[in-house]
C-alpha cells in the first residue's frame, strides 16, 4: 500500500507533479486530502477513473462515425467517377486505333491510286466517302439494331455523339480540317 507519507518522502527529495495509476482491487494507494499531498501536485487514477476516461474517448470516437462514414462515401463516390471515366478513356482510344487504322488504309488506297494517274479529285473524293462510309459503318448497324429492338437511349447517345437530334439540341459545326 502507497500511503500519503511514501509520497511526501518523494516530492521532498524531488519536488515535482506525481500520477499514480492505482489499478488494484481493493485500491492499493492511500488518498489524499489537502496538506502538502494536494490534487495541484498529486494525481491518483483508479480503474474507475480510467475505465470513464475511455468510456468518454470512446463516445466521443463513435460521435465521429457518421462523419468517417460520409468521407468514405465522398471518397468511394469519388473512386467510381474515376474508374468510370478511365474505362470512358479505354473506349476512346481504342476507337481512335480503330479510325487511325482506317484512315491509314484508305490514304494507302489513295497513294495507290494516284500513283496510278487517276484525277487528284475523284481520287480525294473517293477516299473520303470510303473513309466515312468505314468509320461510319458500325455506328450505322447499332443504330439499326437499337431501333429495331426499341433501344431508344442507344439511339439518343449516338445523336448526341454526333450533335444531332433532340438529344443534342442543335447540330455541332466542327471546325474545317486544315492542313
Amino acid at each position: 500500500v502507497i500511503r500519503a507519507k511514501h509520497v511526501a518522502d518523494a516530492l521532498m527529495r524531488k519536488p515535482h507533479d506525481i500520477l499514480i495509476f492505482d489499478l488494484a482491487v481493493p485500491r492499493n494507494v492511500e488518498s489524499f486530502d489537502g496538506g502538502p499531498l494536494s490534487p495541484a501536485n498529486v494525481r491518483i487514477l483508479t480503474i474507475e477513473d480510467l475505465r470513464a476516461i475511455a468510456e468518454e474517448n470512446l463516445a466521443k470516437r463513435l460521435g465521429e462515425v457518421p462523419k468517417v462514414e460520409r468521407i468514405i462515401e465522398e471518397e468511394l463516390d469519388r473512386l467510381e467517377r474515376r474508374l468510370s471515366s478511365l474505362r470512358g478513356l479505354e473506349v476512346v482510344r481504342a476507337i481512335m486505333r480503330r479510325v487511325e487504322e482506317v484512315r491509314r488504309e484508305e490514304v494507302e488506297e489513295a497513294l495507290r491510286a494516284l500513283a496510278k494517274g487517276r484525277d487528284e479529285a475523284s481520287v480525294l473524293n473517293a477516299m473520303s466517302r470510303s473513309l466515312i462510309k468505314r468509320i461510319m459503318y458500325n455506328v450505322i448497324e447499332t443504330c439499326r439494331r437499337a431501333a429495331a429492338e426499341g433501344r431508344e437511349e442507344v439511339l439518343m447517345a449516338v445523336a448526341e455523339a454526333f450533335g444531332v437530334g433532340r438529344a443534342a439540341g442543335r447540330p455541332a459545326r466542327p471546325k474545317a480540317y486544315k492542313t
